[in-house]
């Protein structure tokens, strides 16, 4: 049976464009949605103001693209260094704001509020706690992709499956997406080869896509997958060969 999976495209890759020109790629590929690089110079929950807030999702309407989360990659042993963990946290505060804020602005509506991060596992558990009360508080979720994942009290301090982190950890893919059955909210189609970080179905690489996409819809997961092409050689190609083909060919986009 095939299983149907709406895909977003992360611009972390693309963070060498101006912040316009990679939404504008990422519909020129034939995406329906994108996820947002809040580490990117424009992008920046500090230095994004209301009325910049309200240009973008100006942008992403009319380019018919929706939101489907932020990225705030920011080193993951930040959280566990006592020198940098308030600051990180404070970070993370402002953008699970604006990821509220934008999902408004944008109409996608509460599941585009999300921000994905990676917080390194030997982090005090008041770090954690502190992050869940943030985004309850918010009314936006977090995605954490520590491998392996943190349990958490709070309803919105969620797992995010990378698969190539998955992978790298040594875990089984299936089982990890299985454990984390609800609490799942944001899953990243990547890939892992002995080179590294690799693009999905390329010759090298490990991930069963199909069995993988299964167990997503097994555990009823119903967002967006996060085409996550971080680290891969000519991001820009692999991303037009992952778009979705009904939308690559029909020419909507801007370039």
């Amino acid at each position: 049976m095939e299983i149907k999976t709406d895909h977003s495209l992360a611009l972390t890759p693309f963070r060498d464009l101006p912040a316009r020109r990679a939404i504008e790629l990422a519909s020129a590929l034939g995406y329906r949605s994108v996820t947002l690089d809040a580490t990117h110079p424009e992008l920046r929950a500090r230095t994004l103001d209301r009325s910049a807030r309200r240009d973008l999702a100006a942008v992403l309407r009319r380019l018919e693209l929706g939101l489907a989360g932020l990225d705030l990659w920011i080193p993951p042993s930040h959280f566990a260094e006592a020198a940098h963990a308030d600051r990180a946290v404070g970070v993370v505060s402002e953008t699970l704001a604006m990821a509220r804020e934008l999902a408004s602005l944008c109409g996608s509506g509460e599941p585009a509020a999300v921000v994905s991060v990676l917080v390194d596992p030997a982090a005090d558990a008041s770090v954690a706690m502190e992050l869940g009360a943030l985004a309850e508080a918010a009314g936006a979720s977090i995605a954490d992709h520590a491998r392996p994942p943190r349990d958490s009290k709070w309803d919105r301090y969620g797992v995010g499956i990378d698969p190539a982190g998955v992978m790298m950890a040594g875990e089984a893919l299936q089982d990890a997406v299985l454990a984390a059955g609800a609490s799942l909210v944001c899953a990243r189609l990547s890939d892992l080869s002995a080179a590294g970080r690799s693009e999905p179905g390329s010759p090298g690489a490990r991930l069963d896509r199909a069995g993988y996409e299964a167990t997503l819809s097994v555990v009823g997961y119903e967002r967006p997958v996060i085409v996550d092409l971080r680290q891969v050689p000519s991001a820009e190609e692999a991303a037009a060969r992952l778009a979705p083909e009904e939308r690559s060919g029909s020419g909507e986009g801007s370039a």
